[in-house]
């Protein structure tokens, strides 16, 4: 990889790190005054999801460099070995809470933990395995097809346009699915994008202008989820105009510093949980008050566990399947 590539990719990693403890701030407030400060953070899924789109759909002249058996074995490795360890310690972490938190029940063990997990959050893993195989599947049926591509961007274009003048769709879907189809614009745009670099390349995208016009417009949609609450329009495009934004150089030492942290981000996500979660039951146990003062402690402290975990996880041989 080349030194300007790196730069570019710092900003993605400045943004990786970021929009992981923004989804920790989503799952926290408890409090009235707090709860409608979450809808902010709604744009770190369809970030996540595009930018994992784009970078699975790996458009290439001439035969791919490894079989799609190796890319599943890679995506099983790194997705769905990690959901599964997470899924065996929130189990077990929330029966031995339960033996001493009255309040705290065990989870059901029941067979759609295999696609769901037993928290909020593990549902992501196996929709981002499907998501990022069937990227990987449209890069390579595009480099062996190359005159396919605007057709099947135009495609992908209205099925995501389907999909959002639809948002009441998935109601009747399980958890896994419903929350998956509120994703489905950010996977398709992220894939469209691969494909229109694979036709321009990607110098466009390191422009200014470029970068400019999409962290304007990715500052507008914040600003408008704010105000108005949750939208499955506007989260999507927020998604997709800060993944836009993440490809000019990096010139300030900060972002490379949080940059740094980057590779952390999957495992604050995966272990966070487990910090809101206890924090909340023990509030709850002591019945401490749902005010914003104990929203902001335990987000803080969430925090810094999750980081610490995921950095002590990083480092060890044995445990680091789960952070990877």
């Amino acid at each position: 990889m080349t030194q300007a590539a790196k730069k570019r990719l710092e900003w993605l990693d400045f943004w990786r790190i970021v929009s992981a403890i923004a989804i920790i701030w989503l799952h926290t407030p408890e409090s009235e005054l707090l709860a409608g400060t979450t809808s902010s953070a709604r744009y770190a899924v369809p970030f996540f999801v595009a930018s994992a789109a784009y970078m699975a759909c790996r458009i290439r002249s001439g035969p791919p460099k490894d079989s799609f058996g190796a890319f599943l074995w890679s995506r099983f490795l790194r997705i769905y070995l990690p959901f599964l360890g997470w899924s065996l310690i929130y189990l077990l972490v929330r029966y031995l809470a339960s033996l001493v938190l009255p309040n705290t029940h065990p989870f059901p063990i029941t067979w759609n933990l295999l696609w769901r997990g037993p928290t909020s959050h593990l549902w992501f893993l196996p929709f981002i395995l499907l998501a990022t195989i069937l990227a990987n599947l449209v890069g390579r049926f595009m480099s062996a097809r190359p005159t396919a591509a605007w057709p099947t961007v135009l495609g992908l274009l209205v099925i995501s346009g389907l999909t959002l003048m639809e948002p009441t769709f998935s109601r009747g879907f399980s958890y896994t699915a419903s929350l998956s189809y509120n994703t489905l614009p950010a996977l398709f745009w992220g894939i469209s994008l691969a494909i229109v670099c694979s036709k321009f390349g990607t110098a466009w995208l390191s422009r200014p202008l470029t970068i400019a016009i999409s962290f304007t417009l990715f500052l507008a949609l914040e600003v408008a989820l704010a105000l108005a609450g949750r939208d499955f329009w506007v989260e999507n495009l927020a998604g997709l105009f800060l993944l836009l934004a993440c490809f000019g150089d990096c010139r300030f030492t900060w972002v490379t510093a949080v940059a740094s942290l980057g590779s952390m981000a999957y495992g604050v996500y995966l272990s966070h949980m487990l910090f809101v979660e206890g924090l909340q039951d023990v509030a709850q146990h002591f019945r401490f008050p749902e005010n914003a003062l104990n929203d902001i402690l335990v987000f803080v402290l969430s925090t810094v566990c999750a980081l610490v975990l995921t950095a002590c996880l990083q480092r060890s041989r044995r445990w680091s399947w789960l952070v990877p």
